[in-house]
């Protein structure tokens, strides 16, 4: 992420840092605009952020990076997304 954003965001709660990004959405990474997309950042808790990672990590497994027997190998199509 770029630092001068990063530095805008950091102890600031949830629904700030949505403002935030929503007013800079268009100049932000596809990942971080299907976050603002995809949360639910006015009821941001700890379990959120739980399933949150839980989520990722389960996209990385399944998706991102194939597991073999010799090493893992990131997949050309689902890295393009990110």
């Amino acid at each position: 992420m770029d630092p001068a954003l990063n530095d805008k965001l950091k102890n600031k709660i949830p629904s700030k840092r949505h403002e935030i990004l929503i007013s800079l959405q268009n100049n932000l990474p596809k990942y971080i605009r299907l976050f603002i997309d995809d949360s639910d950042l006015k009821n941001w808790n700890e379990a959120s952020i739980n399933q949150r990672a839980n989520e990722i990590a389960e996209l990385c497994y399944r998706k991102i990076f194939l597991i073999s027997d010799t090493q893992p190998k990131i997949t050309a199509q689902h890295l393009k997304k990110f």
